[in-house]
């Protein structure tokens, strides 16, 4: 970017790109910051909006990438995060595909990308957990059982840490505890999951064969950040 190298992650759910605050200051602080007046809402993965102190207009080039060139882009400067430190600079997919001029395989696999993620926001899940007993099974009052489970409706998504969580189409009950699973998601080869059930209410819950369990969601697992403070 300009006359500085640094580290940038492709986002294909992204609309917009983005630069670190901190990263602004120390490596393009001669390109002038331009307001926005808030009239711009972004609205993150988590629901919140995403603060941003302006926009800059910059140049760009991807080194490595055979046949790019460099393109003018516009980046909001947002406040600095844990990740951004090491990333300061987001690309959205959908500005960056359509200006960015890649050598064919390349803007196929982004493309690709894109697809696929607008295919999880639609599903809103990489698949869905049936049980896999042959039989029907009880779940009787004050109880705790493991269900082997299978998946369907896979979505054809990379390898991913994933977390079974109930549904609302699911047959266990909302005051059924369905423990929180984490798996690692392969696209037609998941195998059986166990999924943990406890039952602690007064009646017995039935689930037959194929029911529907839960669904699986894709997760990050992070590595959580301690200060000299906290130990």
């Amino acid at each position: 970017m300009e006359s500085s190298t640094t580290k940038a992650l492709i986002d294909t759910g992204s609309c917009v790109s983005t630069i670190s605050e901190a990263y602004y200051r120390k490596e393009l602080s001669d390109l002038e910051l331009q307001p926005i007046n808030q009239i711009l809402n972004i609205e993150c993965a988590d629901g919140k909006n995403l603060p941003y102190l302006g926009f800059i207009e910059a140049s760009l080039e991807v080194v490595g990438i055979p046949m790019n060139h460099k393109q003018h882009c516009l980046f909001l400067v947002i406040p600095e995060s844990s990740y951004s430190k090491d990333v300061p600079i987001l690309l959205g997919t959908e500005r960056y595909l359509q200006n960015s001029g890649l050598f064919t395989p390349w803007y196929l696999a982004f493309r690709a990308m894109t697809i696929r993620e607008r295919s999880l926001q639609k599903q809103k899940c990489l698949a869905i957990v049936r049980s896999a007993e042959t039989g029907t099974v009880l779940i009787r009052p004050n109880s705790s059982l493991t269900i082997k489970g299978y998946t369907t409706h896979e979505l054809d998504y990379h390898p991913t840490c994933a977390i079974v969580e109930s549904t609302k189409d699911s047959v266990i009950p909302d005051d059924i505890d369905v423990t929180p699973t984490l798996v690692n998601y392969r696209f037609r080869g998941n195998g059986v999951i166990d999924i943990h059930i406890s039952n602690i209410t007064m009646r017995t819950v039935t689930v037959s064969p194929k029911a529907i369990l839960g669904a699986l969601h894709p997760v990050v697992v992070e590595e959580l950040q301690t200060s000299n403070n906290d130990i």
